[in-house]
């Protein structure tokens, strides 16, 4: 795992060499994704594995990847939610819908903070 000197990405290489960005940075730690990372660390749980031994089944070194994960700090890239559903035997429809929900969740709050609700109305202009 590297991190860069003076930047917020933490890259984590997996035992083929892949490399996955994690960014830290907080505006991408915002999103609600909350209940992804709830149920990523259930059903590592439930499949009785500890982090280390999961992360090693993932092809990672460091718990730390899993770790970050399961606290709602990085996006899991979709190729490791795919390879959770083998180590954890989970149905990959259902870590997909859990995906597509924390997608969707994630882009109505950034439209949200873009454009609110509760913005004043503009005044209409009277006979």
């Amino acid at each position: 795992m590297q991190q860069n000197a003076g930047r917020d990405v933490v890259y984590c290489q997996n035992f083929t060499g892949e490399l996955h960005n994690l960014d830290l940075r907080a505006e991408n730690r915002s999103m609600d994704m909350s209940d992804l990372p709830k149920y990523i660390r259930e059903q590592r749980q439930k499949a009785a594995l500890t982090q280390q031994e999961a992360v090693e089944l993932l092809g990672y070194r460091k718990s730390q990847f899993l770790s970050s994960l399961e606290r709602g700090l990085t996006k899991p890239p979709v190729d490791v939610l795919k390879k959770m559903c083998e180590v954890y035997r989970v149905p990959r429809e259902e870590m997909r819908q859990r995906y597509i929900q924390a997608q969707v969740e994630e882009a109505r709050k950034k439209a949200e903070a873009k454009w609110p609700s509760n913005e004043e109305k503009p005044e209409t202009p009277s006979n």
